[in-house]
């Protein structure tokens, strides 16, 4: 709920900077896989926390982010489902995860 809560905060110090006008109706989010933030979860405690504020009712859009590995050894990139951090197309073990921690506000919108 804390992650939901500082998401909140920086919106609505975002909407202040911008001369406090109209309501928040769309927020677009990042999330990576590894960040384990369930969807559901998030909206569920957005919708709690954005009670009575210009927030209140916005869309929020949630875009999971995949999980990419670069290879040490191949300097492959690929994406990965599965928790085996083993490059698919050489085998080596040492990779580097380019992306999948992810959680970052992309835009809003107001009305």
């Amino acid at each position: 709920m804390s992650i939901v809560d500082s998401l909140i905060k920086i919106i609505l110090e975002e909407w202040k900077r911008q001369g406090e006008k109209g309501r928040v109706s769309r927020i677009n989010i990042q999330v990576g896989k590894l960040t384990a933030i369930i969807p559901r979860t998030f909206q569920f405690c957005f919708n709690i926390l954005a009670k009575d504020t210009v927030l209140e009712n916005a869309q929020l859009e949630i875009a999971e982010v995949p999980v990419k590995v670069k290879c040490s050894q191949c300097n492959s990139v690929r994406e990965i489902d599965e928790p085996v951090f083993v490059c698919p197309e050489c085998g080596e073990k040492a990779l580097e995860i380019v992306s999948g921690r992810e959680l970052f506000i992309e835009s809003f919108e107001l009305v």
